[in-house]
Order: C-alpha cells, then sequence, then structure tokens
C-alpha cells in the first residue's frame, strides 16, 4: 500500500484538488442560483445552457403555471456571461419565450440551468 501511494501521490493530489473544486462549484452555483430559483420575481436573469451555448433570458412575469421570458438577441458560446455583458436593451421584447414551472424545473434539474442574475433593472 505504501508503494502504491508513493508512486502515485502527485495523482491523487490533482484527483483530490479535482473533486475539491467541482464540489465548490456546486456550492457556489446552488446559493445565488438557487435561492433565485426558488424564489422568481421580474427583472431576474435566467442562463440556459444547451452543449456549448449560453441563452440569457429575461423573466419578464410569471403566472401560477409559466415563466414569460423575454429572448436575448445574441448566444454566448464557451462560457457563462458575466452580469455586466448583458443589456436590457438587447433582449427581444416583440415576443414572449414562455416555460411551463414543470419545464424549469426539469431544466434546474438536468443543469442545463446554470446561473440566475437576481434583477439587472
Amino acid at each position: 500500500m505504501n508503494t502504491f501511494l508513493g508512486k502515485n501521490k502527485s495523482t491523487l493530489l490533482l484527483l483530490a484538488a479535482f473533486l475539491l473544486g467541482w464540489l465548490m462549484m456546486i456550492v457556489l452555483r446552488t446559493d445565488e442560483t438557487q435561492e433565485c430559483f426558488n424564489h422568481p420575481q421580474k427583472g431576474q436573469v435566467y442562463i440556459l445552457k444547451s452543449g456549448e451555448e449560453y441563452a440569457p433570458l429575461f423573466l419578464d412575469s410569471l403566472t401560477t403555471n409559466e415563466y414569460y421570458f423575454y429572448d436575448y438577441s445574441y448566444v454566448f458560446k464557451g462560457a457563462v456571461p458575466e452580469r455586466n455583458q448583458l443589456t436590457k436593451d438587447e433582449f427581444v421584447a416583440s415576443f414572449y419565450v414562455i416555460y411551463s414551472k414543470q419545464e424549469m424545473s426539469r431544466l434546474n434539474e438536468e443543469e442545463h440551468l446554470v446561473k440566475i442574475f437576481p434583477n439587472i433593472d
């Protein structure tokens, strides 16, 4: 056993660092995003992921069963956009993207909902 640990010490340390980083990402994602998800409010911006593309949606209104979003004019590739990259003027207000609460819960559970910014008003 000592021989195994001696020969694989750097690999095991790298694996432990990776697992710790992964756990920290889960905890950090859960804090603000999960709080916003549990208490949806007009003005929040939801970031949905599909493959390597991230699509911001502005929550304009909600009912007991549905979320009504404005779509963003652009998608972001390769990285979640920062809050300061999004402006309210770039959301398309001419039509709604509508999701049921069940669909939003599914997207959240499957980690397609990667970030919620509290309010960009």
